[in-house]
């Protein structure tokens, strides 16, 4: 017996039929990151969960934020999140959708996924001090959950917005 080592024709079998489950899962698009939806600002219910009422009162929020203190919020509502982390869906959006100036970077999205019972802030640079982890959850169990809980769903969303 040599000090060499060779592959096992049973580790080479092994290895070989996981990376064809691994090509077979890419080409089936199981491993890809949920879609993002279309850019709808400043409310995109791609769920379809609120009435026309309710999204007039947030348009008519996220409006009323901007003209005031020129930060724009927007919202957004999806079924699922499809497995993707919620925080890195959020901050893909937000990227993706250009949320707020890029000069001084005042946007803020909060993204509800309900099948999911999920809600995620994520701040743009300029409001990170001010929307810390801490405090987002404080918001957000404060404000939020109890509505969301009692089935209030247009409630929550609409303090969600309120409050941010």
């Amino acid at each position: 017996m040599t000090g060499k080592c060779r592959p096992n024709r049973v580790h080479r079998s092994a290895a070989l039929a996981v990376f064809a489950i691994f090509l077979l899962f890419i080409s089936s698009g199981f491993l890809e990151a949920r879609s993002i939806p279309a850019v709808n600002k400043p409310l995109c219910d791609e769920a379809g969960v609120l009435d026309l009422k309710t999204k007039e009162t947030i348009r008519q929020i996220c409006f009323d934020i901007q003209y005031e203190t020129s930060t724009e919020i927007n919202v957004l509502i999806v079924r699922t999140t499809s497995g993707e982390n919620h925080h890195d869906f959020t901050l893909r959006t937000f990227n993706n959708w250009g949320i707020g100036s890029a000069r001084i970077n005042n946007g803020m999205l909060i993204m509800f996924a309900i099948d999911d019972r999920r809600v995620e802030i994520v701040p743009g640079t300029r409001y990170i001090a001010f929307f810390d982890q801490p405090t987002c959850t404080k918001l957000l169990t404060d404000y939020v959950v109890p509505k969301m809980k009692a089935g209030k769903t247009s409630e929550g969303v609409i303090a969600a917005t309120r409050e941010v």
